[in-house]
């Protein structure tokens, strides 16, 4: 459930990197009854708010122009 996998993603110790919390993941995973094809993907992701990404994607359409958006995108243009 969530707050097993939850529980078991948070570092043990400080300076633990991600392949103890695969480990782990892993382990309960085998031991749950999973005997074949247990897989763990571990991603770490950033959140950033819409509006840094709308003005990111704005200010790259401005370096490299409209026309360096595809084909069908050519009458658009960018929204704030």
């Amino acid at each position: 459930d969530d707050a097993r996998i939850a529980e078991l993603l948070v570092a043990r110790e400080p300076d633990e990197g991600p392949d103890a919390a695969v480990d782990r993941l892993l382990t309960a995973a085998l031991e749950a009854g999973g005997a074949d094809n247990v897989s763990v993907v571990l991603v770490r992701g950033e959140y950033r708010g819409a509006a840094s990404i709308i003005s990111e994607v704005d200010e790259q359409t401005r370096e490299r122009g409209l026309s360096a958006m595809s084909p069908e995108l050519d009458d658009t243009r960018p929204r704030v």
